[in-house]
């Protein structure tokens, strides 16, 4: 049987918590490079993507035996969900993106703060075949973003995304008629259609 290891709660809020602040240091690094854009990108993505939802799933059911995987897994799915209703809530309601943002984060915190507190009655446990699948699955990801990506020539739909998506990142008051670059544009839902 393979050795596993077991971290217990109390052990994982400091680890999560100093995680989460060397992301936030990760948007000092110079985005000139490549390595220093990756490292930019993938500490925003784990603190906007992974670190709330981990958080709130640890601090859910503290006496739950979760692998790694399952936590990583359950708070994905709860951050899906999580993000999507920050985002309709920010355009209905026309707030910036950096109104939202700190809301995720002092829910993050929040989260952490009871795991902190009730953080004696669990563990995650890690096995090693994961770690060698999130290795496993990280290598292509790491030669797929140095290879670079064709949304840089990005028409169409897919064009489409990536200028809304860069205008509620700048939107000081997101709506859904400003949404799109071409001005008094509407919309009914956030993002465009397929077309046919």
């Amino acid at each position: 049987m393979a050795h596993r290891l077991r971290i217990p709660y109390r052990v994982l809020f400091p680890a999560l918590a100093a995680t989460g602040l060397a992301a936030l240091a990760a948007r000092l690094l110079p985005s000139d490079h490549a390595a220093g854009a990756a490292l930019r990108l993938c500490a925003g993505a784990y603190l906007v993507a992974v670190l709330p939802g981990l958080s709130l799933v640890l601090a859910w059911k503290p006496a739950w035996r979760l692998t790694f995987i399952d936590a990583l897994a359950l708070g994905a799915a709860a951050n899906l969900g999580g993000v999507q209703l920050l985002t309709i809530l920010a355009i209905g309601l026309h707030l910036p993106a950096q109104v939202v943002l700190f809301a995720l984060a002092a829910l993050t915190i929040a989260l952490l703060g009871v795991l902190a507190a009730r953080g004696g009655s669990g563990h995650l446990v890690v096995w090693p075949h994961q770690i060698a699948f999130l290795v496993l699955l990280l290598a292509p990801a790491a030669a797929a973003y140095a290879l670079g990506t064709p949304l840089t020539y990005a028409t169409g739909e897919d064009g489409t995304h990536v200028a809304v998506i860069r205008r509620l990142a700048v939107l000081q008051a997101p709506a859904i008629d400003n949404l799109y670059w071409a001005p008094g544009v509407s919309t009914p839902i956030p993002f465009p259609r397929p077309t046919i």
